[in-house]
């Protein structure tokens, strides 16, 4: 337990390369997809937005996501995470860490598509009935709000995506790691969970 906590150096790679990827795009999306007059844009304008950067750089860091709940799952002392990642590419191919990218995407697409927009709404709606001026304190109720609603929003997915990830395939088919059930996709996964917790 103790060695699954302190296995931080996954995760720091997954938000280093998603979550820098996730607000440069945001940001460069809502500038293109914007009129030239409008600063911010529009809700529509920013959950679109948010939704194309959840999905593109969630789809571009997946193999980061893979070795994350792979190594944050295991009972046994870390590899390396260049070792953990030649072994999933060695035993199960590309596909491997890809494994999961469905579900990655579609909660980047809600995450994204909910957080961003939800905070600069907030914020905006913050400064412009003079709650508060433009300071920290502004932009950490933001954030509170957006995470808060993301988090409601992204949990189901959650589950799916995790199972999903967690399975373990060899390149021929075979099960690497005892499963009660592999899915199929997204959509069995989330029948059989749902009918599992019933």
């Amino acid at each position: 337990m103790i060695i699954t906590l302190f296995s931080i150096a996954p995760a720091l790679l997954r938000q280093a390369s998603y979550g820098t990827m996730k607000m440069g795009f945001y940001q460069s999306f809502k500038r293109l997809l914007s009129p030239h007059h409008c600063k911010e844009g529009s809700l529509p304008t920013n959950v679109v937005a948010g939704v194309l950067s959840g999905v593109i750089s969630s789809s571009v860091a997946n193999p980061t996501d893979v070795l994350k709940v792979r190594m944050q799952a295991a009972n046994a002392i870390q590899p390396r995470l260049w070792t953990a990642f030649h072994t999933v590419y060695k035993e199960e191919g590309f596909r491997g860490l890809y494994r999961g990218v469905g579900p990655t995407a579609q909660r980047a697409a809600v995450l994204v598509g909910v957080l961003m927009p939800t905070y600069d709404l907030t914020k905006k709606l913050i400064l412009n009935y003079q709650v508060m001026s433009d300071h920290i304190g502004t932009h950490v109720c933001a954030s509170f709000v957006g995470g808060l609603l993301a988090t409601v929003a992204t949990n189901p997915i959650d589950v799916v995506k995790t199972r999903m990830m967690n399975q373990r395939l060899a390149m021929d088919g075979r099960t690497l790691v005892h499963c009660d059930h592999i899915y199929k996709h997204s959509m069995n996964c989330a029948l059989t969970v749902s009918n599992i917790s019933l």
